[in-house]
């Protein structure tokens, strides 16, 4: 009998598995900010990254470049990785012109619009369906946690589970 720790895991920590989810191949994408490739490699042989190092020598995992160009702020990298959309903002804090606001991508209501928009431009994202941790963008995930678009008021009441908060209030 095969077991595995991450599904057994998964499911005493209530989380589901998604639908038609198997055991085929899929898709890690891990976007560390700021850090060159060579800086990376270097680390690597170094010793600083033996969990990294680990996941590409035995585990059939690879490692690729991906050139932003300009800008290369994390929502447009995104924009571009998700959508294909080059280009996608300006950068991560900047003015629209339109409405003479100054805007920052982590508002969940300015990553929602340009989530959306980005969405009806480039189509179905890359993760559509999948899952999205700690990303500007939730582009079309089925499930997400710690993106800009989760924190907006009405995500934050619809995933509030108020035995939960009350649970951490008595703690």
């Amino acid at each position: 009998m095969n077991v595995s720790r991450s599904r057994l895991a998964a499911k005493l920590l209530g989380h589901k598995a998604p639908k038609g989810a198997s055991d085929r191949p899929g898709l890690i994408m891990l976007q560390i900010d700021g850090l060159p490739r060579t800086q990376l490699e270097a680390a690597m042989k170094k010793g600083r990254l033996p969990f990294l190092s680990r996941l590409l020598e035995d585990r059939h995992f690879s490692l690729e470049s991906f050139y932003s160009g300009m800008p290369s702020a994390t929502p447009a990298v995104q924009g571009e990785i998700f959508f294909g959309c080059r280009g996608a903002v300006p950068a991560f804090h900047f003015l629209r012109r339109e409405t003479g606001r100054a805007v920052k991508m982590y508002e969940a209501d300015v990553a929602t619009e340009y989530g959306a928009m980005l969405s009806e431009k480039g189509g179905p994202s890359l993760i559509e369906g999948g899952r999205s941790y700690s990303n500007v963008y939730r582009a079309g995930a089925a499930r997400s946690r710690y993106c800009a678009e989760d924190f907006a008021p009405n995500e934050i009441l619809r995933n509030l589970h108020l035995w939960k908060w009350l649970l951490l209030g008595l703690v």
